[in-house]
């Protein structure tokens, strides 16, 4: 199966990651699905970092890039089938869900973390 890479970087172009010199793309797409690379406050410029002690400006961001990557492949936000967040306390992941829900509404992909905080205890 072919892939086509979408935005090509070199993360040693980037602020927080200088000194690492190799390719990295922000998203494949391979077949019909657009694999993406992890967002956080880092814009897709690479150029500075959004949100410094601000986790929804963080997510706010993440998920504009992720818009962004997807409309590079013509797809779109309602493509979307799953999602996959890590947060470091409760309350910072109360705000990364605020931005979810300020994005999709109450329906939003099945959030991978809810199935393994779910499924845990069930061996």
């Amino acid at each position: 199966m072919s892939h086509r890479r979408i935005r090509v970087q070199n993360p040693n172009e980037m602020d927080m990651f200088r000194g690492l010199d190799y390719s990295v793309s922000r998203a494949v797409q391979a077949g019909q699905i657009v694999h993406l690379q992890g967002q956080t406050g880092i814009p897709l410029s690479g150029v500075g970092f959004i949100g410094e002690d601000n986790p929804a400006a963080q997510a706010d961001n993440a998920i504009q890039c992720v818009k962004v990557l997807l409309e590079e492949d013509g797809s779109k936000m309602e493509d979307i089938v799953k999602t996959t967040t890590y947060v470091t306390t409760p309350r910072i992941g109360s705000m990364s869900i605020q931005s979810s829900q300020n994005t999709w509404g109450t329906c939003t992909p099945a959030p991978a973390a809810w199935w393994s905080r779910r499924w845990r205890g069930r061996r």
